[in-house]
């Protein structure tokens, strides 16, 4: 079973994160590695590379022009309804429509999801040599070794099991090779062909917080994608409690840099599991840590 790391968005953790994600994802499953990244530079990308034992594709690319590069029906229709919704309810912050950021809202939502339509150009000649393909950010800090891969099953998509914000959360996914150029794909064909705003602008009407999450998980039940959960081993870490992000504050500790409590106690919790000899267990929704 062959496995492709895909790692995307800004470089960021190179020093303290990269080590932990070969230790414990690479190495185990004896993974090639494509690097495509936005907003970075070559020097880091030469230093990100170097890292790897066999990186197969790397890249830095310039963003598109998010003012210009969707449909009519998009800037007509969804930008609307996301600016009209901040107006007409007060106790609303940019935050809460940011599926649509940076265009409305805060965060780089937006930005993610073109860097995924931008990995599929990378990884389309690709498809057939690799089974599975784990997609996530360069700045996760894994506290533990993640499962043997013969665990994998290639009528799910494999996602870890909390911070979902309420819907789903896309930093860290593995998707079998038959289903991965299209859902990297979609995810700008569904915001930008005319004929899904009807039903993201219903979905997004059943919630009080449009994030990004929420379409991800319009997403999945559209495409009637299957989940399976996994336990979370890592956490968005950082080189240094001072280094960029787009919304929350970086936090440390002696030990620790982290920037989500919850994802960052769930880890915690996670790992003090497995250093008291729990065990990754495979059952037919998840795949979690168990007494032996």
């Amino acid at each position: 079973m062959k496995i492709a790391l895909c790692l995307y968005g800004q470089i960021r953790g190179v020093n303290s994160c990269l080590d932990s994600l070969i230790e414990n994802i690479t190495n185990p499953w004896e993974a090639d590695v494509f690097l495509c990244f936005n907003n970075s530079s070559q020097e880091d990308l030469i230093k990100t590379s170097k890292k790897f034992n066999k990186v197969i594709k790397a890249e830095i690319y310039e963003n598109e022009d998010l003012n210009t590069c969707f449909s009519k029906s998009f800037y007509k229709n969804l930008i609307e309804y996301a600016k009209q919704t901040l107006k007409n309810d007060s106790s609303l912050y940019s935050y809460d429509v940011n599926f649509l950021a940076p265009l409305v809202g805060s965060h780089s939502a937006l930005l993610a999801r073109m860097n995924w339509f931008k990995l599929a150009k990378m990884i389309e000649n690709y498809i057939n040599e690799y089974d599975y393909f784990l997609i996530t950010r360069p700045d996760h800090f894994y506290t533990f070794p993640i499962f043997n891969k013969s665990f994998l099953n290639s009528e799910y998509i494999f996602k870890y099991d909390g911070h979902d914000w309420g819907g789903i959360n896309a930093d860290f996914l593995i998707i079998p090779s038959n289903i991965v150029l299209d859902w990297l794909n979609f995810n700008k064909s569904f915001l930008n062909d005319e004929q899904y705003v009807d039903y993201i602008i219903s979905g997004m009407e059943k919630i009080k917080r449009k994030n990004s999450e929420y379409l991800t998980k319009l997403m999945f039940d559209y495409k009637k994608w299957n989940i399976k959960t996994l336990s979370m081993n890592s956490f968005i870490s950082s080189d240094s409690p001072e280094d960029k992000t787009t919304y929350q504050p970086i936090k440390s500790s002696e030990e620790h840099i982290w920037k989500y409590d919850c994802q960052f106690s769930k880890c915690l919790e996670n790992y003090n599991l497995w250093q008291n000899g729990y065990v990754w267990k495979n059952f037919s929704d998840k795949i979690s840590l168990e007494k032996i």
